[in-house]
């Protein structure tokens, strides 16, 4: 019994000579680059003896503390890791492969709430890696996701202009706005002879073309409409005097048959400020349009 003790232990400390006269005198990027290559095969035990020569000979590297935890939890040495990447971790707190693999370990040891301070860690790393790149790393209804960096997302923005056809309710509406400035929205209906249509009206505001413009001195002070500067910029003209008259609109071909009879096209007046009562400062321009349309 006694021999066969003799024996192994001989054995043991033949294969730690070995082992120390093997890697103990090897370069330490030799020994990086081949303990890589044993983890790559899955090979930890070997990768294992690797890395511990070389956390020897070069203590301070954080990565190769981070790799011999990695072989030793692969190896089933579960609080031995523990301790190694607590380790890697010391040298470089940023370590983000100690920080990742620690932390898969600590979801094996079921401790989930250090997993998950190690999973914040990382996540904070890698958005301060990426806040001075050409993406970010943001947080939105508590998801992360990547995102064009603000300064640089006019760049990545593609305008095209989309012609916009409108329709025969809208192009009626606002030449009776146009030539007959100020109006209400009682007036265009009189002049149209239909109910007036709330899409219509949106349409022309979304354009810009069409405004509020304040209230009608009559019982009720109804909301009264004119054009916009935009209107006049649009259709190149610089005052609403310069509109075209019945004549210039016939011999353009542009007064088509399908606009109201009763609709008067004359050069239309200044409007006249005395007459309207100006909006009120707190008035919600949404709902005084919103209400004003569904009176009837």
């Amino acid at each position: 019994m006694k021999i066969k003790f003799l024996i192994v232990f001989l054995f043991l400390m033949s294969s730690s000579f070995v082992f120390s006269a093997k890697y103990g005198k090897t370069d330490p990027d030799k020994l990086y680059s081949r303990a890589l290559n044993f983890i790559e095969q899955e090979r930890f035990f070997e990768a294992k003896k690797v890395l511990k020569a070389y956390t020897k000979s070069k203590p301070e590297d954080s990565y190769g503390w981070t790799l011999y935890a990695f072989s030793e939890r692969k190896l089933g040495g579960l609080e031995k890791a523990k301790g190694l990447y607590e380790k890697a971790l010391s040298l470089d707190a940023d370590n983000k492969a100690a920080l990742e693999y620690q932390g898969e370990l600590f979801v094996e040891l079921e401790m989930p709430t250090l997993a998950q301070a190690n999973l914040e860690k990382l996540i904070n790393l890698l958005k301060a890696h990426y806040d001075s790149r050409g993406v970010n790393l943001v947080k939105t209804a508590n998801k992360w996701s990547f995102k064009t960096a603000p300064d640089l997302a006019s760049m990545m923005q593609k305008e095209k202009v989309v012609q916009r056809k409108l329709s025969k309710a809208a192009t009626e509406t606002l030449a009776i706005i146009a030539y007959h400035q100020p109006v209400t929205r009682a007036e265009v209906e009189d002049i149209r002879g239909v109910h007036f249509s709330p899409g219509t009206l949106d349409v022309l505001l979304e354009l810009e073309w069409v405004k509020p413009i304040g209230r009608k001195k009559t019982p009720g002070s109804p909301i009264i409409y004119g054009t916009t500067e935009k209107f006049l910029v649009y259709f190149g003209i610089e005052n609403i005097t310069d509109l075209p008259g019945l004549e210039e609109l016939k011999s353009a071909g542009l007064l088509e048959s399908r606009l109201p009879s009763n609709l008067d096209i004359k050069i239309p007046e200044e409007i006249d400020e005395t007459q309207i009562d100006p909006l009120a400062e707190d008035d919600n321009l949404e709902d005084m349009i919103a209400s004003n349309i569904d009176e009837t």
